[in-house]
Order: C-alpha cells, then structure tokens, then sequence
C-alpha cells in the first residue's frame, strides 16, 4: 500500500508485483481467507503500514499463512487453526535485547494471538471464528525478493505443525517448505513409494522437512538391517531439528537407518548415489545444478558450467 492507501494482502498478478487482493478465493483452504481478513483488520486498527518495494519503507512484508488439522489433515478439517507468520521489515533482534527492538511487530502479533479469546476492549472479533494456532515474525530486511530472511522469532502458540503423509507424521515450521496440495502430495508419495522395493537403500536430495524419505521409512519394516536404510539431504540446517522429531515417531527399530545431512546437494550427490538403490531428488525451480546431474548420470560436470551454476545459486541466495 502506498500513498495513504489500506494494506492490503493478496497475491502477486502473473508477470508483475502489482498486488491483486484474493478475500474469497475457492483454491486455498477457507480458514486461510479468514485468516487473512482478521490480519488486514487488525493492520488497520494498529496503523500498521505495507512494506514499499520501491523505497525499502514500510513494516509488514509478508504473510505466510498455513492451515492446520486434526490429525494432521487440514484439507480435511473445515474448522483447521492457522498458523500465521509476519515478515517483518527489521534486522533480526540481537540476544541482549530480543524482539522488543520491533514493539509494533510484537504488538500486531500479540492482537493475533489475543483474537483466539476475543472478550475485552479492543479485542478482533475473528472472522466465522478462526482460530490462530501460533503466531511467528520473520525478519528480513534485505533487498531483492526473497520473502523470509534466516531469522525467525516464535511468539504464541504451539511451536511445530504436524501433517500426515501415508503412515509418516511429519513435523514443520514456518521456515520449512511444504506442499500446499496436501492430497495430491499425498497421492504422489503413494506413486513415489510403489517405485522403491522392499529392502531398498535410498537417498533423498534437496529433501527440505523429509516427507518424502519419511514416508518411505514409515512402510519399512523394523526386523533388521535388510529392511532398507532412508538417507535425506538438505542445506537448510533448521531442517535437522524438525526432521529430528519426525524420525522420533517412527518404530524404534526403523529410526537407527534413517538420516538427515545438512549439506548442499552438490557437495553430497557423490557418497548419496555410491550406496544407494533409490535416489530420489526434488530440486527447487533452478532445477539440478551439474554436479548432481553428473552424480546421478555418471559423467563429469563441464568445469565452465558447474561454475555458472555455482555464481547463480549464490547469487539467489542472497
């Protein structure tokens, strides 16, 4: 928003950063567009004012919401919390003085949070009753187009969201990347799975939170070694502690041949493909970086090209 305008939250139109504005949209889960209205509500009330591209002005970023369900269903549960996390125009806060450096960040946060028990003065009356299940600020600053930075703050509310993939319950947080589509997800972890036989040693690259390798370990049988080994890569090192937890709720004789390595897949696609049976990669939009294809094909990757990539990546992920 600019020139006096209201915040406003939506998406980007196709090609552009013009912002179109989604209050009803059919695709997203319902409790989402609530969510959405409650945020855009208490903004108003706060005077809280949208991050300006242009000039690098503004507070309110983003909004990533996530729906969350019983049983780690929210495609199935009409009435799913949403967790909500706010990406904030602010450097991270240093440890001495915490997230108080950014006390309307906080305040907007607390409002959320408070509109669960809506009864006082002042108090958001949430829409058709949508609950807030956590409430999470990311900081991020810099410029460019990267949605979140590193650092995440966690406020109110539970600190994990659980989701149910096949017979694996997978653990997440803001900062992990999940399908939106849980059922068509879910219906290509079963096609995913029926390609990996019995006893099979796979590894997985670019595995984010685990769901796929996770899912695979949960149909493995606990007997002894033969049953199959899951081997997961991911460069984002907050993903070990999610995975972590998810592993913990696999049968005990499953979890000691499942792994996670916090590494760039480049540098790991060597040893990952050596043992394995199964090599499952889901890279992101960039597609696989030569080192890997080579791995995976057996060739070397062309020295000038792997270079390129390499400067490419870099300069993404600043």
């Amino acid at each position: 928003a600019a020139g006096g305008e209201k915040l406003a939250l939506g998406l980007f139109a196709r090609g552009s950063h013009d912002l179109v504005e989604i209050p009803g949209c059919v695709v997203q889960h319902p409790r989402l567009n609530d969510a959405a209205a409650l945020i855009a509500s208490a903004c108003a009330r706060a005077g809280i004012r949208a991050y300006d591209e242009t000039t690098g002005e503004g507070e309110l970023r983003y909004v990533q919401l996530t729906a969350v369900g019983a049983d780690g269903r929210a495609d199935l549960d009409p009435d799913a919390a949403v967790q909500v996390a706010l990406v904030w125009n602010s450097p991270a806060p240093t440890t001495a003085a915490g997230p108080m450096t950014a006390p309307r960040a906080i305040a907007l946060a607390l409002k959320l949070w408070n509109s669960n028990s809506a009864d006082g003065p002042g108090d958001i009356e949430p829409p058709n009753g949508v609950r807030v299940h956590s409430v999470w600020i990311n900081w991020n600053d810099a410029p460019g187009n990267k949605i979140t930075g590193p650092h995440w703050t966690h406020l109110k509310g539970e600190r994990f969201v659980w989701a149910r993939y096949g017979a694996a319950d997978v653990c997440f947080t803001p900062g992990s990347f999940a399908q939106a589509n849980a059922s068509a997800f879910d219906a290509a972890l079963a096609r995913i799975r029926s390609f990996v036989f019995r006893g099979a040693a796979v590894s997985e690259l670019y595995a984010g939170a685990g769901p796929i390798g996770l899912s695979i370990a949960a149909t493995m049988g606990e007997e002894d070694d033969d049953e199959g080994s899951v081997r997961c890569v991911e460069i984002v090192g907050a993903a070990a502690e999610t995975f972590e937890r998810s592993k913990s709720k696999l049968p005990e004789g499953v979890r000691r041949r499942v792994s996670m390595a916090i590494s760039r897949a480049e540098d790991a696609c060597r040893d990952a493909v050596r043992d394995a049976d199964v090599v499952i990669v889901d890279p992101p939009r960039m597609g696989l970086d030569p080192r890997t294809l080579a791995a995976l094909t057996g060739g070397e990757a062309p020295a000038a090209e792997a270079a390129e990539a390499e400067a490419a990546r870099a300069e993404a992920a600043e």
